[in-house]
């Protein structure tokens, strides 16, 4: 492809930030290239880019949210949205897979596509029912239970920040402290 361009994996870093200043402005690609030599179609990475901003925003809003039941679902979005930057990335290896048993969640795909997120799959996995009974009202939340969540979620959105070879996000994540209540 001539007018095709290929970005190193050291150039990682400039284009996360070049996003973060103008998320419109990315450079046309049609493909780059991953550590391993696999080559990447762009529109995946920009995709896994925006999930990960898109997780860190969850965490930051997480962080300052004044009810415990929203701090909850803010971070279960953060790691939601972190799983699925992993997702955009290696997630193509699932074409052709037998759907025999219907549709998936994205707690159940993550194990196939990266076997070394399977502990924080089935924790999150859990954390998703357990949001799911609070948000039908079976449930109650603890502050402390959120606040974990939040620390998990962004464990998880930097870890998966490094699977990837990116830049870690340096500021440390401060919780407000939440409403009882």
């Amino acid at each position: 492809m001539p007018d095709a361009m290929v970005m190193d994996t050291r150039d990682r870093p400039e284009l996360e930030s070049a996003a973060r200043r103008e998320p419109r402005a990315r450079p046309r690609m049609d493909r780059a290239a991953t550590t391993n030599g696999e080559r990447l179609e762009a529109s995946r990475v920009a995709s896994a880019l925006d999930l990960l901003d898109g997780s860190s925003a969850s965490l930051i809003e997480a962080s300052h949210a004044p009810a415990i039941a929203q701090r909850h679902a803010m971070a279960q979005l953060a790691a939601l949205r972190a799983a699925a930057a992993v997702l955009a990335i290696r997630g193509p290896q699932l074409i052709g897979m037998r759907a025999s048993s219907g549709p998936r969640n994205l707690w159940e795909l993550l194990p196939v596509v990266a076997p070394e997120l399977h502990e924080w799959a089935a924790f999150f996995a859990g954390s998703a029912a357990r949001r799911g009974a609070v948000d039908e009202g079976r449930g109650v939340v603890s502050a402390r239970e959120a606040d974990d969540l939040v620390r998990s979620a962004a464990e998880l959105n930097a870890l998966v920040r490094r699977m990837l070879g990116l830049t870690r996000i340096t500021e440390p994540l401060r919780l407000t402290p939440a409403v009882l209540p």
